[in-house]
């Protein structure tokens, strides 16, 4: 279990930011409404002028350990952590401000590292990745920065990523597969977890640490347990169950679907009955072309 990066607010109708301290203000030319940020050494602040919203958003990791690339592994660094930010605010703004502790949830990141023993396994498993969808999601994934991989959603954003990568090569971080699960609204976070609020004392718990990750450590972690297979013993397994040259015709499907983009292909080559009989074939026989790693040449049918 482990959480990055942190937004919350408190109201505070108020507030009233100071210059002299580096708050910098932007005004609406239209409605007149006010909203200034201050960042200040990996904390930053916004105050909303109309509402009184007043939000701060820190990567815990980062404050507990200076770096982001080391998770939060247990409830006690979650709580040192947030209690050096609470201080950290009241110190700053110099003012009687609630506990951080009960400030609502704006946005959190919910996430898990995989130590690989190389980064060419890193990216083997986020190209893996790149054609599979998630069981809550009806959107297909696609490529982001750094060879990441994301499944957008309307309540959550998925994401697996190398972490060497997006540190810019990080020494410390070679080998680091990360899966990440963001939510951007209160208002989502209310609907995932079936609640009214959202206060940071109930939302960093591992209970909703494995309802925001839902399905993604799941299907990472069945791909590095997967089950590797060269094209003849696939072959001589469909070939025991099936026979004919129709064998061909499910080697090629795992083939491609295993390819970057592959399984949209196949959706689109094969009408929706088609592509599901190949589907149900395979698994009949105990094979998920997603899990399957086929490799080597093609031997024929004698």
């Amino acid at each position: 279990m482990s959480y990055d990066t942190v937004t919350a607010y408190t109201m505070q109708d108020r507030f009233y930011p100071d210059k002299a301290l580096g708050w910098q203000g932007t005004q609406d030319l239209i409605t007149k409404k006010e909203r200034w940020r201050w960042n200040l050494e990996g904390l930053d602040f916004t105050w909303h002028s109309d509402s009184g919203m007043l939000l701060a958003q820190v990567s815990l990791p980062k404050r507990l350990y200076g770096q982001n690339i080391a998770e939060l592994r247990t409830g006690d660094e979650i709580k040192e952590a947030v209690n050096l930010v609470d201080i950290d605010i009241r110190q700053r703004l110099a003012r009687e401000i609630p506990s951080l502790w009960g400030w609502q949830v704006f946005r959190v990141d919910a996430c898990k590292n995989y130590p690989l023993d190389s980064e060419s396994r890193v990216l083997e498993i986020l190209n893996l990745l790149g054609s599979r969808r998630l069981p809550q999601g009806k959107q297909p994934p696609y490529r982001g920065q750094e060879l990441s991989v994301e499944w957008p959603g309307k309540t959550r954003r998925y994401k697996a990523y190398s972490k060497f990568l997006e540190t810019h090569q990080d020494p410390d971080a070679r080998g680091i597969l990360r899966a990440e699960a963001s939510v951007q609204h209160s208002y989502y976070l209310r609907r995932i977890l079936k609640v009214k609020k959202v206060p940071l004392s109930s939302v960093l718990t591992l209970d909703t640490w494995a309802t925001l990750m839902g399905s993604l450590p799941g299907v990472i972690e069945s791909l590095l347990e997967g089950v590797t297979m060269d094209e003849k013993a696939l072959l001589d397994l469909l070939q025991e169950h099936y026979g004919g040259e129709g064998v061909l015709k499910l080697v090629g499907f795992c083939q491609v679907y295993q390819r970057p983009g592959g399984e949209e292909l196949l959706r689109r080559l094969y009408s929706r009955q088609g592509y599901h009989k190949l589907m149900k074939m395979l698994k009949d026989v105990g094979i998920d072309p997603g899990q399957v790693k086929v490799g080597g040449q093609l031997p024929l049918i004698k």
